[in-house]
C-alpha cells in the first residue's frame, strides 16, 4: 500500500511483472471492505482488521483521510499558466530524493503563460 498517495486518489497498479508502483490506501480500502475487513491504522503500512473486531478499536472515523497524516503526503496540482505547484512531502521517500520546484516543472518556464496574455 503506498500510504504517500492522496487519501482520495484511488489507483490500481498495473499487472505486470516487474512494475513496483503500488496500490494508493483508497484502492486498498475499497478491496478490503468487499473482502469484509475495515481499516484500523495507517503508518508505513495500512492495517486492517475483520470487520467482526473493528468495534474494538473505539475509531469514530476509519477513512483514510482520517488516518493518514496529511504531512507525508505529496500533493502537486497544476496552476493557471501551466506550472507545477507543489506541498506536502517533498522527497521520493524509498530512493531518498528530495525534490524541489524545478524538479517537477513539465513545461520550459518560458512556454509557462496563460494563452490570453501573449
Amino acid at each position: 500500500v503506498n500510504f504517500l498517495a492522496d487519501p482520495n486518489f484511488h489507483h490500481v497498479q498495473e499487472r505486470r511483472f516487474g512494475l513496483n508502483e503500488s496500490n494508493s490506501l483508497a484502492a486498498m480500502v475499497a478491496l478490503a471492505k468487499d473482502k469484509g475487513y475495515e481499516l484500523v491504522g495507517v503508518d508505513a503500512d495500512a492495517f486492517f482488521v475483520h470487520a467482526d473486531l473493528f468495534p474494538l478499536f473505539g475509531l469514530s472515523d476509519n477513512s483514510p483521510k482520517f488516518l493518514t497524516n496529511p504531512a507525508a503526503v505529496p500533493y502537486l496540482f497544476s496552476g493557471f499558466d501551466g506550472s507545477m505547484i507543489m506541498a506536502g512531502y517533498r522527497q521520493l521517500i524509498w530512493q531518498g530524493i528530495p525534490l524541489s520546484h524545478d524538479d517537477i516543472q513539465v513545461l520550459p518556464e518560458a512556454a509557462r503563460k496563460l494563452w490570453w496574455n501573449d
